[in-house]
């Protein structure tokens, strides 16, 4: 995928400070924009079904932020208050962004046997019975639109009151609290087309007829079975032809040009002869222009949340001993709207339907420090605390969807609840004039709720009792058909069904329901980290002349994981024999055991710096080990880990004499050594997915004042 993007960057802060007799009122503004013009140019290779894809997509993106804070902090001498109030928002919006789909059947001809637990750097051989740019063949378009909100509204009110027992005992005793309501919702809209008439035919139709008129609007070739081909649209920019990642998995065999393909769509979109929703030119399903309901609201949601939480911790010192102590209550009610649907490729006939869910959790998180300083130059410290990873919001809605066909059903899960850390930690730290200061630690957490997303066939998991086919059904007795989307019952409607037809529900094969179903669960099994951490800074202040002005510093840490996840097997025999054999459907749980996702077993920081007068420079690098990234469940071999990461950076500073000593140059250097993210399978150690973000760097004059 070449991704080429022009992005600008704009911003506004406005910050008033009000000092007050004993505190100060803030009020802080902050708007940023950053808008993105892309292109994106995508070769995918499929060696299974023996066939090149080429996307091509463009887009102009604005992501904007705001922030509005006010904040009071007062001394009344007995109690120090610190109360604020937030309003912060986001948009993320893309409007009308073309993505173009061409394809190549029978492109490589290969034996399936010939490929097995190949690489795909081994594959590229394959690649020789392309069969040039006249058979490439122009297959759809999509207009991708995409309006995402949200709004975050927050006050806040902490209360500390210092206190005094004797000479020997000093502290805080602190309150609080904070309500939070936050917005999200989701307007996408992802309309198409297939270019699958035959604009050489006399026939009428709607397919037929739209490949006719554009081929004489746009003069465009097509092949024998009257589709567009590919001369048409080559890319005559040589620089896309350049090799990809060295051409390590093959060389660029077509690249589109975005004018004419643009002008195709919005010559089809702004004509009611292409419209799969006219009753006049087509039944719904016959192709043209589909811009029906399933691609307006399939993806749309609102999403609303008010977070409370109040807390009470004290601190105090005693002697040698410090200590933190408290608890923390938090309660969390949301409501989501959005739609269930099964995708029925008719435009006139698609079924939508609104539904809602609510949900709450609440916990209370203790937590508790303590710090004795042993010597004047080390200390132990050991904290207990607890703590959330709330599941992402888009796991809670309470749709599901049933892609064409009805082999298969996406689904939320509302009651999905909070991950939650039991976290030990114990440090002890060693300062000294020479030393510097070196940390040693060690941490141990168990994490229960850890959410994963399950996969299993309905029929057994019917007969398993953990799921069944009524919670992906909706009938005509329940709901009003409404072909424009509109919320349920729809008031009024001149369409109705028949009482009792399913309006949605997956599909059966030979008498069962042998569809997957995708749901995210949390997981019955807790997960365990454990691991030691070094960090050491010094300063070499003691050696002779220049040598005194390098600083050094290094991180490292040791983790151990364990991570144990269920999946789910279909097993199927029979009872009995002959004529009276019946087939029976099982769910088998079984589960794998590995680190935990996304967690390394080394991660070491580590920079080398300079310091003279004004000067500050520092390179600075990165290791990360290999991490488990996800599981094939029952299929080992599917199993895949990315590949240790080792990255270098480098960054300088100086002071220059402007603005009373105010102003400096500064350099950033990022990913000197050009490394790449990437991931392998374990089957076949060959490459899933390689990100290539290169050098990037920044130099400018920063004034302070």
């Amino acid at each position: 995928n070449r991704h080429i993007e022009t992005r600008n960057r704009y911003g506004a802060n406005l910050i008033m400070d009000y000092r007050l007799p004993k505190g100060s009122l803030k009020f802080v503004n902050m708007f940023t924009r950053i808008n993105k013009d892309y292109t994106d140019y995508n070769q995918s290779i499929v060696y299974n079904n023996n066939r090149m894809d080429w996307r091509l997509q463009q887009g102009d993106n604005d992501v904007d932020t705001r922030l509005h804070t006010l904040k009071l902090d007062y001394d009344l001498g007995w109690v120090n208050i610190d109360v604020s109030g937030s309003y912060t928002s986001s948009l993320n919006l893309l409007e009308n962004s073309p993505v173009i789909n061409f394809n190549q059947v029978g492109a490589l001809n290969i034996d399936q046997n010939d490929i097995v637990n190949l690489p795909p750097e081994d594959l590229i051989g394959y690649q020789q019975s392309f069969r040039g740019v006249e058979e490439v063949v122009l297959r759809s378009a999509n207009l991708y639109s995409s309006d995402y909100k949200e709004e975050r509204y927050t006050t806040k009110a902490d209360f500390e009151i210092p206190f005094n027992i004797g000479t020997g005992l000093s502290g805080s005793f602190k309150v609080g609290g904070q309500w939070d309501r936050q917005y999200n919702s989701l307007d996408q809209e992802a309309p198409y087309m297939a270019f699958d008439g035959n604009a050489g035919s006399s026939e009428e139709g709607i397919a037929n007829n739209m490949m006719r008129d554009l081929m004489n609007e746009f003069d465009l070739g097509i092949n024998e079975q009257g589709w567009f081909t590919g001369p048409t649209f080559m890319n005559t920019d040589r620089e896309l032809f350049n090799p990809f990642l060295n051409d390590t998995y093959g060389d660029i065999y077509f690249t589109p040009t975005p004018g004419l393909l643009v002008d195709m769509v919005n010559y089809v979109i702004g004509n009611p002869l292409y419209d799969a929703s006219n009753e006049e030119q087509s039944t719904g399903r016959q192709g043209g222009w589909y811009d029906g309901p399933y691609q307006q609201l399939t993806n749309d949601y609102s999403f609303d949340e008010d977070y409370y939480a109040t807390y009470a911790m004290t601190k105090f010192t005693v002697g040698k001993f410090f200590f933190i102590g408290g608890a923390r209550y938090e309660k969390v009610e949301s409501h989501y709207q959005a739609y269930i649907a099964e995708d029925i490729r008719n435009a006139q006939n698609q079924y939508m339907i609104d539904t809602t869910s609510t949900s709450s959790n609440e916990f209370l998180l203790p937590m508790g420090q303590v710090k004795f300083d042993a010597f004047d130059w080390m200390d132990l410290r050991y904290a207990y605390t607890q703590t959330l990873a709330r599941p992402n919001y888009n796991d809670l809605t309470p749709k599901y969807t049933i892609p064409n066909g009805g082999g298969s059903i996406y689904t939320g899960n509302p009651d999905l609840q909070p991950a939650q850390a039991f976290n030990h930690d114990v440090n002890v730290t060693f300062h000294a004039n020479k030393l510097g200061l070196l940390s040693i630690g060690a941490f141990y957490k168990t994490i229960k709720n850890f959410r994963y997303t399950a996969s299993y066939k309905l029929d057994a998991a019917m007969k398993a009792g953990i799921d069944d086919v009524s919670n992906y059904q909706i009938f005509c007795s329940e709901y009003i058909r409404d072909k424009y989307g509109d919320l349920y019952p729809t008031v009024g409607s001149e369409i109705t069904c028949p009482d009792g037809q399913e309006l949605v529900g997956p599909a059966m094969e030979a008498g069962t329901y042998n569809v997957n179903v995708s749901k995210p669960l949390n997981n019955p099994y807790d997960a365990t980290v454990k691991g030691l951490e070094l960090d050491f800074q010094h300063n070499f202040w003691y050696l002779p002349g220049t040598l005194s002005n390098i600083v050094f510093g290094v991180n490292y840490a040791r983790i151990f994981s364990e991570y144990k996840q269920p999946f789910y097997i279909r097993n199927v025999y029979f009872e009995g024999s002959g004529r009276d054999a019946v087939q029976v459907v099982e769910l088998i749980d079984s589960s794998f055991t590995s680190r935990l996702v996304n967690q390394p077993k080394h991660v070491l920081n580590t920079y080398l710096g300079y310091d003279y007068k004004g000067f500050s420079g520092r390179f600075s690098l990165l290791y990360q080990s290999n991490t488990f990234r996800g599981s094939g469940g029952e299929y080992t071999e599917n199993d895949s880990f990315t590949t240790d990461y080792l990255k270098i950076d480098f960054s300088a500073r100086q002071k220059l004499p402007f603005v009373d000593g105010k102003t400096e140059l500064f350099m950033d250097v990022s990913n000197i050594n050009g490394a790449n993210t990437s991931w392998r399978q374990r089957s076949i150690n060959g490459y899933q997915g390689i990100q290539n973000y290169g050098l990037t760097a920044n130099l400018g004059i920063r004034i302070r004042y």
